[in-house]
């Protein structure tokens, strides 16, 4: 769902377009997870794709 920043909507606002290459890079690695849960995670592992990932996968 595209919000009017261009952003994927999550409960918070929408994915800011920076953010939004690191969740596709994750989205490849973790199938079926939604692009706000991935950015959920970014944001609780302050930004780290690599704790963002332990963290889904767990």
């Amino acid at each position: 769902m595209a919000s009017r920043g261009g952003g994927v909507a999550t409960n918070g606002g929408a994915i800011p377009s920076a953010s939004r290459k690191m969740v596709q890079s994750l989205k490849e690695i973790i199938k079926g997870v939604s692009d706000a849960e991935i950015y959920v995670a970014l944001k609780e592992c302050n930004m780290d794709p690599n704790e963002a990932v332990n963290c889904l996968l767990t």
